[in-house]
């Protein structure tokens, strides 16, 4: 009778020591949210991606990329309109290359990109010698930032107007002749070209670019100082003559 009495005291004593189901559900929540403040302030700094300058781009696989300035690669389309029939200069020089195999990677590229140069350089040659005036054959060659300052139509446009400086010319001719003599010395070594027909290349595209240059000079510059003076068709000018019957001599003051 007395452990039956003794384990009911005990039994109360503990309930008395057990949280109230409402303080049971504040403290259930207090530890929710502590848990969550510490993962979000502490855990959570480490979720963060770190900067590409440290970290370096991701692909969309998740593999790492190592951070780099990239150039895209050059297009191997063909030129739009084929002007290369009117220069025999630019014929002759895709003649050699066209009968070969290029030993290295970037020979097939090279190649395009001449063509794309001399075609250029031909169409270019073929509005200006027109007798119409237009811009057609450079219309639509593409702009190849490797040795071009402006689209070439541009260029074909302001020697019709007279506009282009001498300066001008000269600055985009280097660069032409410049880059299509880089371009010939690592054709002519991804296409093992022996010394004396590279020499012969070397010639003949010389031969090409001063043909093209003394064209533009002569087609593109002014040759005589602008009368600024002088009435074009459509400039406003007089709408009666001094012969006109119908109009008397004037004899007022103003």
């Amino acid at each position: 009778m007395f452990a039956a009495s003794q384990v009911g005291s005990y039994a109360q004593a503990a309930a008395s020591y057990l949280p109230s189901p409402s303080s049971l559900a504040i403290i259930i929540l207090v530890t929710i949210l502590s848990y969550f403040i510490a993962t979000t302030f502490f855990y959570g700094r480490y979720t963060v991606p770190l900067p590409s300058y440290k970290s370096g781009f991701r692909t969309q696989e998740g593999f790492r990329m190592q951070e780099a300035f990239t150039i895209p690669k050059p297009s191997m389309l063909p030129p739009p309109t084929n002007c290369l029939s009117e220069n025999t200069n630019a014929a002759s020089m895709l003649t050699v290359f066209s009968s070969r195999k290029s030993t290295t990677e970037e020979g097939d590229r090279d190649l395009v990109e001449m063509k794309h140069l001399l075609n250029k350089l031909s169409c270019f040659q073929k509005d200006l010698v027109s007798s119409k005036y237009t811009i057609n054959a450079t219309l639509k060659q593409p702009f190849i930032t490797s040795h071009d300052l402006e689209p070439i139509s541009e260029t074909t446009g302001r020697c019709f107007a007279k506009t282009i400086p001498p300066r001008d010319i000269d600055i985009a001719m280097d660069k032409w002749t410049e880059r299509g003599g880089v371009l010939l010395l690592r054709l002519c070594t991804s296409f093992s070209i022996k010394d004396a027909e590279a020499t012969q290349l070397e010639t003949t595209f010389k031969s090409f670019m001063r043909e093209i240059y003394d064209i533009t000079r002569d087609k593109c510059l002014q040759k005589e100082p602008l009368d600024v003076s002088k009435r074009g068709p459509r400039d406003p000018s007089p709408f009666s003559t001094k012969t006109d019957t119908t109009v008397g001599d004037y004899t007022g003051y103003y």
